[in-house]
């Protein structure tokens, strides 16, 4: 597992982290297909989102849910508290 921390995000890594937060209401148990996260996130390129959406799932930020039909994606206990870091820090000092 990857030793990568919040610090370590990019701005489209946090966009799609912070965008997978509320599509799943801020739980580790939902899980929904990478297109629907993805299709959420604006004004960064398809290309970046996709190496953006790799590197947190290799990052331990987002985690893989094999489903009978097909791959979805949810949050794991290191992507919440890393996203609510982020959150508080910049709610508190815009």
């Amino acid at each position: 597992m990857s030793t990568r921390k919040l610090e370590d995000l990019t701005g489209p890594e946090i966009s799609i982290l912070s965008t997978a937060y509320y599509i799943l209401d801020k739980s580790l148990h939902a899980h929904v297909v990478k297109a629907k996260i993805l299709k959420k996130v604006r004004d960064v390129s398809p290309k970046l989102k996709k190496k953006a959406f790799k590197s947190l799932v290799s990052g331990g930020f987002l985690r893989k849910w094999p489903t009978g039909g097909s791959i979805t994606y949810g949050l794991n206990s290191k992507g919440k508290k890393a996203i609510e870091k982020y959150l508080r820090a910049n709610i508190n000092n815009p």
